[in-house]
């Protein structure tokens, strides 16, 4: 009788303890699959923002892309004008002509050297890009006939380490010229809110607002 008892003691206390122990794993297990599941949402987290910093790479180089691709086309523009220029200038009959012709290639080629510059740095400070925009501006001045070759004054330069993206700038210049709009002074003029272009009879065509450091 007393071994039965016993045994049945050894057999409540057994199941009793593997019944705790049962009850204490759950928790451990419970929160090992909420570490995981925690890790795995932390990784989907990180992938996400990784997609999101490169697609707005993406977006910026596919910008940046654009106005590239109509510099190119600018610059493929003034190459025309210029060898125009050459077949249809009467070079070797006018000396004035033939000096003209001169100052128009030596100043395109300058031109063109500053501009691959600008190609590889588009994002510049106001006080490197006003060269590159005056020596353009000076170029299409010599395309254009009707224009003089003017210089611009010089005069102390505000907003000087204010950066502007410079490629839609040069495009517009371009396309000034192109459309007979070009203005016989300087045509870029900084302000606080960026850089105004103007056109012919001072007419406001459009304001580039600077960039931030973060471009």
């Amino acid at each position: 009788m007393l071994v039965l008892c016993l045994t049945t003691a050894s057999g409540l206390v057994c199941g009793f303890w593997l019944g705790m122990r049962h009850i204490a794993k759950a928790p451990q297990m419970n929160l090992a699959l909420l570490e995981e599941r925690l890790q795995h949402a932390r990784n989907v987290s990180m992938r996400l923002g990784e997609l999101t910093e490169h697609q707005r790479r993406l977006t910026t180089e596919s910008f940046n892309l654009e106005h590239h691709l109509q510099l190119r086309d600018g610059v493929a523009w003034m190459l025309l004008c210029v060898q125009h220029e050459m077949h249809h200038s009467d070079v070797a009959l006018d000396p004035a002509e033939s000096d003209r012709i001169e100052r128009l290639l030596s100043s395109m080629s300058k031109s063109l050297r500053l501009l691959m510059e600008v190609g590889r740095t588009p994002v510049l400070p106001w006080r490197e890009f006003k060269p590159v925009a005056e020596q353009l501006h000076q170029t299409l001045c010599l395309l254009c006939r009707t224009l003089p070759e003017t210089k611009t004054p010089n005069i102390r330069i505000e907003h000087t380490d204010s950066k502007c993206f410079s490629p839609p700038l040069i495009n517009q210049l371009i396309n000034l010229s192109a459309t007979n709009s070009m203005p016989e002074s300087f045509p870029i003029s900084p302000h606080t809110e960026g850089l105004v272009l103007h056109g012919r009879h001072d007419t406001q065509v459009r304001t580039y607002a600077w960039e931030s450091d973060a471009f």
